[in-house]
């Protein structure tokens, strides 16, 4: 088969109506042709599908009456799809009000206004005529208001409490948006407001196409340490003690710790373990500096130690309301030790975090810590490694933070390594979020390995 025969072949399975039935013999033709053909065909081809998959999302909404919730792995142009959405709308109604609910206050202000500039012909003036933007946080707040269509960007963070939005207003058209489908709570609620499925694309299938790069996932894991007794452990009251890793974590699984809250103090000291850190130092030191990576820690102080640029919210002064005129001498002490640590920290903050993460993106710097926050709802450039120093069990989470290091480039395969605490809750954390995902494309090494030379991270 020529250059050509297989373009015209790719073409119609792409325009076939129903791209997902011909992701195998896609994948197959791509995999040929991207061995013949230019670095700028490869693209062409790439938005070929992309453009496919928005056209088939909106006709399954449109089928739906355009109302449903679309889940559509990050980097597939979920926001692409939801303006042709827009446009068609005001194409029939240039009356017609759009309402945008995003997580953030970034995303607000800056990533939504930019895509619908770069892909509206008119975008400027149909961002200040006819689309309003809100975060989901000031989403309870909004009363009495009538809109043709509404768009919950990360619609996974429509909760209980936001959710009494579709009560106190008018809503014609609703479209949701999100890579994974939210936890059984929230799909309770999507349910309730008869936001179901109406279309998907996978991480999987979204690699098959081509349209995100392949990924390899690489999971180190670390045993905990059983000589240094650098943890403090005990009361005032029964006295003070040092203890090891090893044997807080052991202590931590005993009975009196069983049920929700046992989990949590396990969660916090496996979140707080100085040997992931000492770990995620080390491996940083074997990525080469030209590597654009981004680090997903499990604390500040965790992002703080790991590397030089970071980026986290902003710290809180502690309160004066605990001082009261009768206040004891140790509420005075701990306030005036929490306004220590404060100074300290938006010491660090002022110096190092703010503005470092536009830094990253204008890729004047090539390595970022983050905690939470860039797991969702922000554009971030040509990321080659992800590295998680700390996991939850959340699909959900681990999906975004994939999504990160995966966006398409040509010759671009996203890695992402991921630290483990063996022996402990850590490793069904990891399996817990890995579920569903291509096991053919995770290895497991040990860090002892890793530093004896048996095995590498395959950069």
């Amino acid at each position: 088969m020529t250059i050509l025969e297989k373009m015209l072949k790719l073409n119609t399975y792409i325009h076939s109506g129903n791209i997902k039935q011909y992701i195998s013999d896609i994948n197959l033709l791509k995999t040929k042709l991207d061995k013949e053909i230019s670095d700028i065909e490869k693209e062409r081809i790439v938005n070929s599908i992309k453009d496919a998959i928005h056209k088939e999302a909106n006709k399954a909404l449109s089928i739906a009456q355009n109302w449903g919730s679309v889940y559509m792995a990050t980097g597939t142009g979920k926001t692409k799809m939801a303006i042709m959405k827009i446009s068609n709308l005001l194409a029939h109604n240039y009356k017609a009000k759009v309402l945008v609910v995003v997580p953030t206050i970034r995303l607000r202000d800056n990533g939504w206004k930019e895509e619908c500039i770069k892909w509206y012909s008119d975008g400027q003036v149909v961002w200040d005529n006819s689309i309003t933007i809100e975060c989901y946080a000031s989403l309870a707040k909004i009363k009495d208001k009538h809109y043709d269509l509404v768009i919950l960007d990360e619609g996974h963070n429509l909760n209980e409490n936001n959710s009494i939005f579709f009560k106190n207003n008018k809503v014609d058209n609703c479209i949701l948006m999100t890579a994974t489908q939210p936890n059984k709570e929230r799909m309770k609620i999507l349910i309730s407001l008869k936001l179901n499925a109406v279309y998907s694309i996978t991480v999987d299938e979204a690699t098959l196409l081509g349209i995100i790069a392949p990924y390899e996932i690489t999971i180190v894991t670390v045993p905990l340490d059983d000589k240094d007794e650098y943890i403090t452990v005990g009361s005032k009251i029964k006295g003070y003690r040092q203890t090891t890793e090893m044997k807080n974590y052991l202590y931590l699984t005993n009975n009196r710790f069983r049920g929700y809250m046992g989990l949590i103090k396990r969660m916090q000291f496996i979140g707080s373990l100085k040997s992931k850190t000492e770990a995620t130092k080390y491996i940083l030191s074997l990525i080469p500096d030209t590597l654009r990576t981004l680090i997903f820690c499990g604390s500040k102080k965790q992002a703080n130690e790991v590397c030089p640029y970071r980026h986290y919210s902003k710290p809180s002064p502690p309160s004066k309301k605990k001082l009261q005129e009768k206040a004891t001498e140790n509420a005075y002490n701990k306030y005036n030790e929490e306004l220590e640590q404060y100074n300290r920290d938006i010491f660090i903050y002022n110096n190092t975090v703010v503005n470092m993460l536009d830094r990253f993106i204008d890729e004047e710097i090539n390595k970022l810590s983050c905690v939470e926050a860039l797991n969702e709802g922000q554009n971030l450039p040509n990321i080659d490694i992800g590295l998680v120093a700390q996991l939850n069990s959340k699909q959900l989470t681990f999906i975004q933070r994939l999504g990160r290091i995966i966006r398409y480039r040509v010759g671009h395969t996203g890695k992402i390594i991921i630290v483990c605490a063996s022996e402990t809750e850590d490793w069904n954390w990891v399996k817990k979020a890995l579920k569903g995902l291509d096991m053919s494309k995770i290895r497991y090494i040990s860090l002892e390995d890793l530093k004896n030379g048996k095995e590498s991270l395959n950069l």
